[in-house]
């Protein structure tokens, strides 16, 4: 998975990192670096999936502003413009993808208000931040990210569902408006998503060179480039980013049966699993795309 180490918010001890060192399975998904403090507390129950999933994609993405944006920062200075170029554009993608009642949608919105500001000084970012999260305790995941649901780090599982709703909602809203940018293009959000993730990733350098190179041999030139289009085009980024969030499980658990590892499952989505294709049960070809597009939608 997109596994990483996270920075810490200012003063603040780094409780993810001792529950990683006495956790197996947590610290073997990290690389050495710098951590942060997102608390492990499990959230209260009676959350439905769609909001452990918004709530884990929102804690994600906040982890990665309040670690990353100025990480390489030595002084008060502001964001380099190839910084604040990738931001802007991202920033718009989400404003454009998620739906207004998300809280990444009011976090977008609020970075896009004060945008002058939060890339002048780490300052100007915390003060934006501090509105949507404490940032002496940290973010907290949801049980299904924490626990018994998810063989990932809360962190990795937090990011991979931010990147299928992004995805989906590429696919879903395309007839709308990102930025000044007349009308956004399949390819156009997935080079945001890849500049995002090259500029401000959290974690080891193996993992975000693994990620940007699927994406340059796979998608740079494939993806759709024009802003109108068959329907299915529009589903294309959707599709790639679920093809290898199954290929890194894969490759994760190597002594694991690859169809046991790969989601959704037969039981899960009996549709995207027709046998009439030809294709062998443990390969992603297997599946049938427009039922896989109907259970991402549905689930994201």
């Amino acid at each position: 998975v997109l596994a990483v180490t996270l920075d810490p918010v200012k003063g603040q001890s780094s409780a993810y990192a001792s529950e990683a060192a006495n956790n197996p399975q947590l610290s073997d998904n990290f690389d050495s670096g710098r951590v942060a403090e997102p608390s492990i507390a499990i959230d209260p129950s009676g959350l439905s999936q769609a909001d452990h999933l918004f709530q884990d994609a929102t804690s994600s993405f906040l982890a990665t502003l309040s670690s990353s944006i100025y990480s390489k920062k030595t002084n008060n200075s502001p964001l380099p413009l190839k910084d604040s170029l990738a931001l802007a554009e991202f920033i718009d993608l989400l404003r454009w993808a998620f739906p207004p009642e998300t809280k990444v949608h009011t976090v977008a919105e609020d970075l896009k208000q004060e945008f002058s500001s939060i890339t002048s000084t780490e300052e100007g970012l915390f003060k934006v931040l501090s509105r949507h999260m404490d940032l002496s305790e940290g973010v907290t995941w949801s049980n299904s990210c924490i626990r018994g649901d998810s063989d990932e780090d809360p962190y990795s599982c937090g990011i991979w569902s931010f990147l299928h709703t992004i995805s989906v909602g590429v696919a879903e809203r395309h007839k709308s408006v990102v930025g000044n940018i007349e009308r956004v293009s399949v390819q156009h959000a997935g080079q945001s998503i890849r500049t995002f993730i090259d500029s401000f990733y959290i974690g080891c350098d193996s993992c975000k060179r693994s990620w940007l190179e699927l994406y340059d041999e796979a998608c740079s030139s494939a993806l759709p480039n024009q802003v109108t289009g068959i329907e299915e085009q529009w589903k294309q980024l959707s599709i790639w980013i679920w093809e290898v969030h199954n290929e890194i499980n894969i490759r994760r658990q190597r002594n694991k049966n690859p169809s046991t590892l790969l989601w959704p499952s037969r039981e899960e989505c009996s549709n995207c699993w027709p046998s009439q294709n030809g294709a062998t049960d443990n390969s992603m070809d297997s599946f049938d795309q427009e039922a896989l597009f109907s259970h991402l939608k549905k689930t994201y």
